[in-house]
């Protein structure tokens, strides 16, 4: 069985990108390349991500989404925008 593979460049921000221990990486999803599949997969790799994964805002190729069904592309840009508080 050949599964489709889509390569995504994932960046990440602010404590996200702490918890994160990366600013950005190249990451490669087998089967269903939905957001909902895209962000398990950065929190399996990525465990400490866990405790804000309700809170992070998803922006694929720069456009804030809410549905996490919108399938992937080769080459699209997933960024993951923790809440920021201002004061």
């Amino acid at each position: 069985m050949n599964l489709k593979m889509t390569k995504i460049t994932v960046r990440y921000f602010a404590q996200a990108r702490e918890l994160a221990g990366a600013k950005e990486e190249q990451l490669e999803i087998s089967g269903s390349s939905d957001v909902r599949t895209a962000v398990s997969k950065i929190i399996e790799i990525h465990p400490r991500l866990i405790e804000m994964e309700r809170l992070l805002r998803v922006i694929v190729n720069g456009r804030m989404i809410d549905d996490e069904n919108i399938l992937l592309k080769n080459g699209d840009a997933v960024a993951l925008l923790p809440p920021i508080a201002g004061g």
